[in-house]
């Protein structure tokens, strides 16, 4: 009997025994007479499971490592809105400032000003000074 191998089947051939060595070494019950097909796509699957898991924790510990710093800003922001709240209530129990007197503390006689002494004080306001005469029934 002749055997034709080629050297595609050689390589062929060295690395099915490459991918059998590993799924033996990594399960000790199983010789290497006994791996079928279906261990070895059960073994690929399982490493493609484990890069899809692997790549799943990494993003699940930035989502975590976010979710820990927006729960700080969050921290920080309500404690500056509690200190506003507690400005704001302070400045409305405060009392107002007290409402402003008008006084003729500047007359202290408190004698109405005649037509004289008013266009005096208001010289060159002739509008004013026709207007107070006016209002005094002089015009």
């Amino acid at each position: 009997m002749t055997m034709f191998t080629s050297k595609e089947t050689k390589q062929k051939a060295t690395n099915f025994d490459t991918i059998v060595q590993a799924i033996v070494g990594a399960n000790a019950d199983l010789k290497a007479e006994d791996v079928t097909v279906e261990d070895i796509v059960s073994a690929l699957t399982a490493a493609n499971d484990d890069n899809d898991a692997s790549a799943i924790q990494q993003q699940l510990d930035a989502a975590n490592t976010r979710i820990a710093t927006l729960e700080t800003e969050l921290g920080t922001k309500n404690t500056r809105i509690a200190e506003l709240e507690a400005e704001q209530k302070e400045k409305e129990d405060a009392p107002a400032e007290e409402t402003a007197e008008i006084s003729s503390q500047g007359e202290a006689d408190g004698k109405e000003m005649t037509l004289a002494q008013f266009a005096d004080k208001n010289a060159g306001d002739t509008q004013a000074i026709l207007a107070r005469a006016k209002k005094e029934g002089l015009i």
